[in-house]
C-alpha cells in the first residue's frame, strides 16, 4: 500500500492514499475549507496575521502535489486500460495545477501582511497639453509638478518651469489649480515657500474655482509683480500644504466639468507673457491607464466593423 510520503504538521491528518484521485482531491479540499472556516472563527486569537491561514494553504498544496506524484507512480507500476490511464493522468495534472495555485495563494497571503514601513508614492504631473491660449515658444513639456509626502498631514510640492525667459521677465507663472479627492481643506504651511518667486495666496474649497469649463478645488496664486518676485522660466518653487489626512494621492483626481465631459484635467497652470503678449492655460497628460481605456474605446467600433465584413 502506497502511503502519503510527507509528514504533516498542521491540522490535516495524514491518511493513506487509498482513494481514487477525484475522491482524494475532494477530501483534501473539504479539509482545507474546514480549517479555513476555523481560522476565521479564531481570528481574534491569532497573534501573527495570516500565518496559520498560509500554513493551511501550503499543507493543502503539498498534499495535492504529492497526490499527483503518487498517482503518477501508480500509473507506471500498474497495467491500466488506456481510457482509465488517460483519465488518471488528467487528474494528476489537475493536482499539480491546484498545488501550484495554492502555493501562489500562500505567497500572496504572506506578502499581503501590513507593513509598518509602507512607502507613500509621490504624484507627478507634466504640463504638456494646451487647454487654451498661446503656450511658450519652447517645446513641451513646459512645466513639471511633483507632490511628495513630507510628514503626517503635510505634502511638499515642487513646481519647475521648463521654458526659457531670455529677458528675465516673461513668460511667468500666474496661478496653479489642483483637485483633491476625497476633498479635505488644505492650507499653506507657514515659512515653507522657497526658490524662485513667491506665493501670494492659497484658497481651498470643494469645486470652489471655475476655470476653462471645469471646477477645481485648490488655487495657488503666484506673485506677478515685476522681477525678481515672479516665477519665470528655468526657475523652481517649493512649498508645503497641510490638511487632515492629506497625502500625495489626494491630488490624483480629475476636475469636474461644467458641461463638456472632455474638459477634465488633473491640474491647470496659467502662464502670462507668452509670445505676442498672450497667455496660456496648460494641462497635464493623462495617466497611462487613461490612455489605455481611451485606446480601447477607439478600438471597439473598429473591431465591430471588422466583424461585420
Amino acid at each position: 500500500m502506497l502511503r502519503y510520503p510527507f509528514r504533516v504538521t498542521g491540522r490535516i491528518s495524514r491518511q493513506p492514499l487509498r482513494q481514487a484521485p477525484g475522491r482524494f482531491i475532494r477530501h483534501s479540499i473539504r479539509r482545507v475549507r474546514k480549517n479555513i472556516r476555523k481560522f476565521f472563527a479564531e481570528s481574534p486569537k491569532n497573534r501573527v496575521y495570516g500565518t496559520y491561514f498560509a500554513s493551511i494553504i501550503i499543507e493543502g498544496a503539498v498534499r495535492l502535489t504529492s497526490g499527483a506524484l503518487c498517482s503518477g507512480v501508480q500509473l507506471r507500476q500498474r497495467v491500466i486500460p488506456h481510457d482509465k490511464r488517460r483519465r488518471n493522468v488528467m487528474f494528476a495534472r489537475r493536482f499539480v495545477l491546484l498545488g501550484a495555485l495554492c502555493l501562489l495563494t500562500a505567497t500572496f497571503v504572506f506578502s499581503a501582511r501590513p507593513s509598518h514601513a509602507a512607502v507613500i508614492q509621490p504624484v507627478e504631473f507634466n504640463f504638456i497639453r494646451v487647454i487654451s491660449g498661446t503656450p511658450p515658444s519652447d517645446p513641451a513639456p513646459w512645466a513639471n509638478l511633483k507632490i511628495e509626502h513630507d510628514s503626517t498631514d503635510v505634502v511638499k510640492l515642487t513646481l519647475k518651469l521648463l521654458w526659457n525667459s531670455p529677458d528675465g521677465k516673461t513668460p511667468f507663472a500666474d496661478y496653479l489649480l489642483l483637485n483633491v479627492e476625497p476633498f479635505v481643506s488644505v492650507s499653506l504651511v507657514p515659512s515653507s515657500v522657497s526658490g524662485g518667486g513667491s506665493i501670494t495666496g492659497v484658497t481651498s474649497g470643494s469645486n470652489n474655482v471655475t476655470d476653462a469649463g471645469s471646477r477645481y478645488d485648490v488655487k495657488i496664486e503666484f506673485d506677478t509683480a515685476p522681477p525678481p518676485d515672479r516665477l519665470i522660466g528655468g526657475e523652481s518653487l517649493e512649498w508645503k500644504l497641510t490638511g487632515t489626512g492629506l497625502t500625495p494621492g489626494h491630488f490624483k483626481a480629475l476636475s469636474h466639468p461644467l458641461g463638456d465631459p472632455t474638459k477634465r484635467d488633473y491640474a491647470l497652470l496659467h502662464v502670462q507673457g507668452t509670445p505676442g503678449g498672450q497667455s496660456a492655460k496648460l494641462g497635464v497628460i493623462p495617466e497611462p491607464a487613461t490612455l489605455i481605456l481611451f485606446g480601447m474605446g477607439l478600438a471597439a467600433p473598429l473591431a465591430a466593423r471588422w466583424r461585420k465584413r
